[in-house]
Parts: structure tokens; sequence; C-alpha cells
């Protein structure tokens, strides 16, 4: 989608929102009008955002919202505007600086108490008070700071893990518990044909995911690879474009778009010359 906007007709419409919602189930999108009150972007029915990919179907829209208004932008700009938090050890380190100016401060003024009681002169006590607070400040403690957190980088770069900055090495350290929620998002999300039978033959598919690499193993003539391809070919409601590696759609007709591929068949050159005239979405209905 290129930008925000209002469904306005849609033929079994299907949008992938899981970049803002999480979810990695396709949301089914229409252009029914909504009950009052305020509603969630994924609770948006009649709505698409900008980022998100169609799935499945068709559908016009208006476009309510571009740039910086759309959903995608006002995510953009509470990250942008987000507070930057101080890592643990940078707390500790500021405290650390604040009880080493005090203990500073603190002998200066004992020092100035010690001295005027003696009869010592004012230079010579603002001098030794100077020399003594600058001896109390470690100027080797950003040094030994810096070795540490590298050294923490070394070892996790050891373990095939690495990190940006070195705070986040030490802030990984103050980490005791990780909770996650797996929301589909973490899988490949991919689906292969490997197999394909009709009633004079059957033949495997080579290869995995969405590579093109691969081929069909049959000893049956290639023309009839092509016409058994051609129908799953015109059935898929993904996006006409396939990269290798990447599919644009629902991933079991992004399998029907690489096993087309494998068979010989030229995708774009198919679509033209068979145009489509209309599309009638399968509706799975539940058994009693």
């Amino acid at each position: 989608m290129p930008a925000d906007g209002r469904i306005v007709t849609s033929s079994a419409l299907q949008i992938d929102e899981s970049a803002l919602t999480g979810e990695s189930v396709p949301a089914a999108k229409d252009a029914a009008t909504l009950a009052d009150g305020e509603v969630g972007p994924g609770e948006q029915s009649n709505m698409a955002f900008m980022h998100t990919p169609v799935t499945h179907g068709s559908g016009v829209l208006i476009v309510t919202e571009t740039g910086s208004g759309t959903q995608v932008g006002k995510i953009a700009h509470m990250l942008s505007a987000t507070a930057k938090e101080e890592t643990p050890l940078t707390r500790q380190m500021n405290t650390l600086t604040l009880w080493i100016v005090g203990a500073a401060g603190l002998t200066m003024i004992v020092m100035f108490s010690l001295g005027l009681s003696r009869g010592q002169s004012w230079t010579m006590l603002f001098t030794t008070a100077v020399a003594l607070a600058i001896a109390a400040i470690p100027l080797a403690l950003p040094m030994v700071v810096q070795v540490v957190l590298s050294l923490g980088s070394v070892e996790l770069a050891r373990q095939r893990r690495s990190s940006r900055t070195c705070p986040s090495v030490e802030t990984l350290g103050f980490t005791s518990a990780i909770n996650s929620d797996k929301t589909g998002t973490l899988t490949m999300n991919q689906m292969t044909a490997v197999e394909v039978v009709d009633p004079t033959d059957r033949y495997a598919i080579t290869g995995t995911g969405y590579s093109l690499e691969g081929k069909n193993q049959s000893s049956g003539r290639q023309d009839r690879h092509h016409r058994r391809c051609d129908p799953a070919l015109q059935s898929s409601r993904a996006i006409p474009k396939l990269v290798d590696g990447t599919v644009v759609g629902d991933p079991t007709e992004g399998a029907l778009l690489v096993l087309a591929h494998k068979a010989g068949v030229y995708i774009d050159a198919t679509r033209e010359q068979v145009p489509r005239l209309a599309t009638l979405p399968f509706r799975p209905r539940a058994t009693s």
C-alpha cells in the first residue's frame, strides 16, 4: 500500500498488517462502515495502511493520509521522539561521579578549616586543595570501563553474537529474563510444492522455500508440465512479480508461482496471454 486509505470496494481482500499489529494472519478487509467509537488500526477493517502488502483479492481505496500522517509515519515520529534511556552502567557512573565530587568538596572544606586554624596562607591552602581535588578524580576510570566492555564484546563475538555499541554489552549483562511473544513472524512463513500428481503421471519437485533453484523430475513430456502448472498460475492471486527468494502474497500462492517457474512457464507472458476476467474466492465452510 502506498498510503493510508478508506476502502470503497473490495473482492476477497486480505492485507498483511503484521508490521503494525504483530498478527501473522492477514486481516480481511471490506468496505463496510464501522460502528461509532475509537478503534485501533488492527480493528479498522475498512482501512488500508501504508507499507502493508496485499496478500489476497483486490480493492479500490480513497487515500486519506500520506507521509508522516500515516500510521507508519506516526510510529516513526514516536520512535524519534522517545527519550534516550540511560543504561545501568551510565547511571552507576553518574552516581559514582557525584560521590567523588562530594568527597573532593568535603576534603577541600576540611583542609581549609585545618589550615586556617594553623595559620597557613590562603594561597598555599588553595593550591593544595585544588591538587587534592584533581588527584581524587580517577582519570583512568573511563579507559578501564571501555576495556572491560570491549572484552565483553569480544566474548560475545566468539559466541556468534554481535552488538552495535559497548554499553549494550553491559545492559545485556544486567538482563535476567527476556519475555517474547511469538506471533508467527519468527518463522520463515514459506511453503514449497514438492510433488505434483495427475491421473497419468506423478513427478517430484526439487528445491526448498522460494528459491528458484530446482526442477521437476518426471519421465513425461515438458509440455504436460506446462499444462499442469497453468491452472495453478492463473488461480494464484499473488502479485505477479517473483524475485529469487522473495514472493509478495500468500505463502501457498507463492509456492505455486515458484512451481510454475521450475516447470519452465513464463509467468508474466502467460498472464498477459490469458487475462483474468473475474475472481471467485474460496470460502471454506465449517462442517457439523
